[in-house]
């Protein structure tokens, strides 16, 4: 499962974060690609609960010819829009997150903790 959404490091709001590609989750929840800028429009512009420059930064792209926008997304929004798909693929994305979270969780539990000051 390792690889299964390559992670990007991207600046938002002056903090250099890892994000992944909202074109590339997109892809690999198994949604409909002709729906790409309705689902971009719903679940990241206009959602409310989604800060730009917080959440996510938009760049454009040039996909098949065409120039179009695609997001840097936070993981964390990353793993809430992942939790709204209800498909075969969103579930293997949903436990894809999981898994680096344990892992995350794994390597900061066993590095000692530094005293402050």
């Amino acid at each position: 499962m390792h690889g299964l959404i390559p992670l990007h490091l991207q600046t938002i709001n002056g903090d250099a974060v890892e994000t992944v590609s909202a074109r590339e989750l997109y892809e690999q929840l198994g949604l409909d690609k002709s729906h790409w800028s309705r689902w971009s429009k719903a679940n990241i512009v206009d959602n409310p609960f989604a800060l730009e420059n917080v959440d996510y930064v938009g760049f454009a792209i040039v996909a098949n010819g065409n120039e179009t926008t695609d997001f840097a997304l936070t993981i964390d929004l990353a793993k809430k829009l992942a939790m709204q798909v209800r498909t075969h693929k969103g579930e293997m994305v949903r436990d894809y997150f999981l898994t680096c979270e344990k892992r995350l969780k794994e390597q900061t539990s066993t590095q000692p903790v530094q005293p402050i000051g």
